[in-house]
């Protein structure tokens, strides 16, 4: 998934890659969904999840989640990432959770 948001204070189209987290009920009802941030800076964080595939060398951070409108930002498929790794990130969600 890959998110395009217009920077409020200079017009810029700024763009991000993040993995939907949010249910596609969720998505429809709300018009929006819940990211999580991908980045390349892995730090070996806790609440990293590497990526694999055509994104490996980046880490998913669970605990770095940001809900999106889709009437403020456009947002346009990327890629699937496989079912073990989006386990994976909302099992740290849920652990964050519950601190």
């Amino acid at each position: 998934m890959q998110v395009q948001l217009l920077s409020e204070s200079d017009s810029r189209l700024l763009t991000q890659l993040g993995l939907v987290v949010s249910t596609q009920d969720y998505q429809q009802t709300t018009y929006g969904a819940f990211v999580a941030l991908v980045t390349s800076a892995s730090t070996g964080y806790p609440f990293e999840v590497a990526l694999t595939g055509g994104f490996s060398g980046r880490v998913v951070l669970a605990d770095y989640i940001t809900r999106y409108s889709f009437s403020h930002c456009e947002m346009a498929f990327v890629e699937a990432v496989p079912g073990q790794i989006v386990n994976q990130v909302l099992g740290k969600i849920e652990a964050i959770l519950r601190l």
